[in-house]
């Protein structure tokens, strides 16, 4: 159902179709003239309507080029579609390896941080309240719970993005 399968399908199947046509272009082509003629010489002088009936004869050319040009179009077009598929299934293999990666990753990572989430924070204003570290410390300790947040963010971020990708090539 991918669009890019779709078309090259599509133009597989209407090369199969010409070429069907091609071996199908067996009458030859007939010419019909009519018209008058004219003849003198020596004394003779005559007139009167022509009929002419031209048939093309077939003899070496029965548009078996254009038929097994369109036949090897078609099977062009087939291992075109046939490449495309197979790319587009290494990618949707390759974006679920990725979103599983991902995920794993963010639960990895929030299962890590889950105790000291919420303990490093109010740790470290205990300490500072206390008298035992600095602003800096308690700044640190502040920015460091931020920055485990923001990971968690950008890699939950990265797996919805893996997964949408996913769901766009899941279309094969």
């Amino acid at each position: 159902g991918h669009p890019t399968l779709l078309a090259l399908e599509a133009d597989a199947d209407g090369a199969e179709t010409r070429a069907r046509a091609a071996r199908r272009d067996a009458w030859p082509d007939v010419t019909l003239g009519v018209g008058r003629r004219e003849f003198e010489e020596g004394g003779i002088d005559a007139d009167g309507g022509l009929i002419a009936i031209g048939v093309e004869v077939p003899l070496f050319d029965r548009n078996q080029g254009a038929a097994r040009a369109a036949d090897h179009e078609s099977r062009a077009l087939r291992a075109q579609a046939s490449l495309a598929r197979s790319r587009l299934q290494a990618q949707a293999r390759e974006a679920l390896r990725l979103l599983e990666a991902r995920r794993a990753a963010v639960l990895e990572l929030k299962r890590g941080s889950a105790g000291a989430h919420d303990s490093l924070p109010a740790i470290a204003e205990a300490a500072y309240d206390a008298g035992e570290i600095d602003v800096m410390a308690l700044i640190d300790a502040h920015r460091t719970e931020l920055a485990v947040a923001n990971e968690i963010t950008a890699l939950a971020r990265a797996a919805r993005t893996a997964y949408i990708q996913l769901q766009y090539l899941s279309n094969i």
